[in-house]
Formats: C-alpha cells, sequence, structure tokens
C-alpha cells in the first residue's frame, strides 16, 4: 500500500507510525546529456518507490522528495543545479530528526543520484547512532548488481550519467521526455588512472572528477542499446529485490 506524506491529516500520520515505513527519495536536478531530461533522477527514484509499495506487504509513506542533491561535478553543463554537501547533509539530518519527533519508526533515504552517497552515509552516520528505529540507506543499483551483466547489452562504459541503464528506465516510464540526437554523438566511456566511471566498473579507488572531463555532452555511457523493454526488465527486478529486503529485513525488526 503506497500512502503520500502531504496528502495525509495530522490523525492519518499517527496512524502509520507504528507500522509504517516512511521513504524520501533522495535526487537530483542536473543535466542528464543531450537526451534526457534534468529530473531523470528523480523520475527513476519516484517510480521505483511506487512499485515497491505495490509489491510489499507493508504500507509505504512516501515523503516529498529531496530534489536537489550534490551535482557541482555536472555545473559545467547548462540546467544544474547543486546543494553544497554539507546543506544536503542538513536538509536529510533535519528531516530524519523531524520523523522521529513525529515517531517514525522506520526510515528508508532511497537515493537515485550517485553524487549524493556521501552526503546520504554522513547523514545516516549521524542520525543513526540516535535515531530509535531503523534508518537505511537504498541505493536502487546495488539491488541490480547481481544481474546487470545478462541484462546490459553495452560493454565497460557504457552504463552510467545518462547510460544504457537510466536511458531505457526512462524510455519505459517516460518516453515522451527521451530524445535521442542523431548521429549517435556519444562513445563509451574511457578508463582514467586504473578506474572507469561506469556504474558497474567495481572500482578500487575513488577520485573526483568532473563530467565535463569525461564527455563533452555530459554522458558516462551510451543510449544506443538501450529500450523501453529492458527498462521494464530493471525495472521489475529492483524492486521486487526491494520489496522483498523490505519484507524480510525491515518489516521483520518491527
Amino acid at each position: 500500500m503506497l500512502k503520500y506524506w502531504d496528502q495525509l491529516n495530522q490523525n492519518e500520520v499517527k496512524a502509520t507510525l507504528e507500522t509504517g515505513i516512511f521513504v524520501m527519495v533522495v535526487s537530483s536536478l542536473e543535466q542528464h546529456a543531450l537526451h534526457l531530461p534534468t529530473g531523470t533522477d528523480r523520475f527513476i527514484g519516484e517510480a521505483i518507490v511506487r512499485e515497491v509499495a505495490y509489491k510489499t506487504s507493508q504500507t509505504i509513506v512516501s515523503l516529498p522528495a529531496v530534489s536537489i542533491g550534490f551535482s557541482y561535478h555536472h555545473m559545467k553543463f547548462s540546467g544544474s543545479i547543486t546543494l553544497e554537501q554539507g546543506t544536503l547533509i542538513r536538509v536529510i539530518t533535519d528531516v530524519i530528526n523531524s520523523l522521529e519527533i513525529n515517531g517514525c519508526k522506520n526510515v528508508i533515504l532511497f537515493n537515485s543520484h550517485g553524487g549524493n552517497t556521501s552526503s546520504i552515509k554522513v547523514a545516516v552516520n549521524e542520525m543513526g547512532r540516535r535515531f530509535s528505529g531503523n534508518l537505511i540507506l537504498i541505493e536502487y543499483w546495488d539491488f541490480l548488481r547481481p544481474y546487470i551483466g545478462e541484462i546490459r547489452k553495452t560493454t565497460l562504459g557504457g552504463i552510467g550519467h545518462a547510460g544504457e541503464m537510466e536511458t531505457s528506465l526512462m524510455m519505459h516510464l517516460h518516453p515522451e521526455l527521451v530524445q535521442i540526437p542523431s548521429g549517435k554523438p556519444y562513445s563509451l566511456a574511457k578508463d582514467y588512472k586504473g578506474t572507469n566511471p561506469d556504474m558497474f566498473a567495481g572500482n578500487k579507488v575513488y577520485m573526483y572528477r568532473d563530467f565535463s572531463s569525461i564527455s563533452p555532452y555530459g554522458n558516462v555511457g551510451i543510449p544506443d542499446a538501450s529500450s523501453a523493454e529492458e527498462g521494464k526488465l530493471i525495472l521489475d527486478t529492483v524492486t521486487d529485490e526491494i520489496a522483498a529486503y523490505i519484507d524480510t529485513y525491515v518489516c521483520d525488526s518491527m
């Protein structure tokens, strides 16, 4: 069952506090190359939460998304808006604190933008020390990792920012917003100092890179092999796995 926090009155919120699972998407507002809209991360995150709510046996209460995240690495491209990491951490910790004051027992931060990971983990570490219930960070791509080898059509360097995976998801969810450019201007992301920016590269080290140093168009990966059919498969796989996790682990400790 899916409910929206901003559609509930105070008595309806109270009725969900003990057993409800409160989910907040943390996304971004940033360029997604030449073919995807700036709200891509939010569209994908909110769609996954909706599907998970239909598949889990629990009540999911969706909070309004944090729709602007940490995107400094995209700021050389038009359409990007960013928060400082410290600001994002403060926003998330303030929301978690408010949820605890309300009496929420189970909170999931659902991240749909890789640039937010470090900030959200800091917030979880800071608040997790004193939060009395379950406080969990979920990143949907981690649930796809065991299956991506069977699903992907591109080689290493093909999945990342506005690449095969995100484009396929958007083709399935919002085909009217996808504008694949003619001439195939994109190329596979190249290795750099022993790393590759592909989302599933499994790099051993981390370093900051501005996206303008990766591609002149702001992409990581290519959408050439993307399809709505692949997007549906990715969505189904991810939501099955996340719903199973919630039913097995989050609800088990209520």
